[in-house]
């Protein structure tokens, strides 16, 4: 299992995933509180919106998905995600802009980085593996990329702040 193409690329689906859910939702949301000194209902006011457009997100994303294939939409939110960190974090970062254009960024960047690629992911997951060992080659990889992550990305964030 450790030596199948499918067993890494569906690790690496997760890492990418993983590692902006926990930069968005866990140490930006906690760097904002504890070192911007910003009140707390800001990120957490903006991720539970977030999670309430996710409702419309991700099956948007499945839909497109099954009419266009895993691929080009997984490709399209990588990108975007790429191209609007900078903007939506230079905005989040930033005391002099009010909350709600704050809230806004953190919505924008939380659904095309973690919800938009959480949609595809477990779709495109699924079909990596064949049916016979689907589940648990799917659970394995999923919680390989996962455990990396939650060793490496706080730690590796936590470098560059202090």
């Amino acid at each position: 299992m450790f030596t199948s193409k499918s067993f890494w690329l569906a690790t690496g689906l997760r890492f990418g995933q993983a590692g902006n859910s926990g930069l968005i939702q866990t140490f930006l949301a906690g760097y904002l509180v504890q070192t911007l000194l910003f009140n707390k209902s800001i990120p957490t006011d903006a991720l539970m919106i977030s999670s309430v457009i996710g409702f419309i997100t991700i099956p948007l994303l499945g839909w497109l998905s099954d009419k266009y294939g895993r691929r080009l939409p997984y490709i399209i939110l990588n990108i975007s995600a790429i191209i609007l960190a900078w903007p939506m974090l230079s905005i989040v970062v930033d005391k002099t802009y009010s909350p709600g254009v704050i809230m806004a960024a953190l919505i924008v960047i939380h659904n095309f980085a973690v919800l938009g690629l959480f949609a595809l992911e477990n779709i495109t997951m699924a079909e990596i593996f064949g049916s016979r060992n689907r589940f648990t080659r799917m659970a394995i990889s999923k919680e390989a990329g996962g455990w990396w992550l939650s060793v490496l990305a706080p730690s590796s964030q936590g470098s560059f702040v202090t």
